[in-house]
């Protein structure tokens, strides 16, 4: 018997140790040009996702998994809406022998956006959100007078998270809220509605996987200051 490539008992187990799957680079992204990588990923336990650096149109980013190499059995995938401001940062277990992962942009124009997408054998439960970054805060930010700013989030994620917000000068003229944001990174609809802004608040919230911000809305005729920080726990 010949001594082979793969380990003592002549199995393949090396072979599958190779990142057959992998990427990893900018990629020039567009509506025209969408990226797509298929392929086998049995024997692998999770699949690490990041994305980011968008165009003003943000983009979509997918992972469909099969059980066949046809594509016809497809069992179950993960979407994630991505705001132009934000990136994903995301392991996900792999649900079958076969996936397709794909981002998208409805934008026109092409734009350098980096994609890596790597097989591994830590083994996740449920999606992963591997933020080191997982807030957005201003202090003494000024507000011009009739203005409503809008701060995004800077990462896809999921779980509880925490709200602080202070109108030093208790003016009276501010109003303030948690909102779902489109891929534009504009206001679609509230998700937390904060009734008062004093000297100092602070509530919870729990945050979905898309796009948010904190919305904050001078309502006087002068220009304030606010200090805000929004906070979602690591998960």
């Amino acid at each position: 018997m010949s001594a082979g490539q793969d380990y003592p008992d002549y199995q393949s187990y090396a072979n599958w140790r190779s990142p057959v799957y992998a990427y990893e680079a900018l990629w020039p992204l567009s509506a025209a040009n969408p990226f797509t990588q298929a392929g086998y990923l049995t024997n692998y336990q999770s699949l690490v996702i990041n994305a980011g650096q968008f165009g003003a149109d943000g983009g979509t980013v997918s992972v469909e998994f099969y059980s066949d190499n046809t594509l016809s059995q497809n069992l179950f995938g993960y979407s994630w809406a991505v705001a132009q401001t934000q990136a994903l940062h995301v392991i996900v277990p792999i649900l079958g022998n076969y996936a397709v992962f794909t981002v998208t942009t409805p934008n026109a124009a092409t734009v350098d956006t980096f994609i890596e997408v790597q097989p591994m054998n830590t083994p996740v439960q449920s999606p992963r959100y591997i933020n080191s970054l997982n807030f957005v805060a201003g202090q003494t930010v000024s507000i011009p007078l009739s203005t409503t700013r809008v701060f995004p989030f800077p990462n896809i994620t999921e779980g509880p998270g925490t709200w602080f917000i202070s109108d030093p000068a208790v003016t009276g003229k501010f109003s303030a809220r948690i909102s779902f944001l489109d891929r534009t990174a504009s206001e679609v609809n509230y998700l937390q509605y904060i009734t008062t802004v004093g000297a100092n608040n602070t509530g919870q919230f729990y945050a979905p996987n898309s796009p948010i911000g904190f919305v904050i809305q001078n309502t006087d005729t002068a220009n304030h200051n606010i200090t805000f920080a929004l906070v979602v726990d690591g998960r």
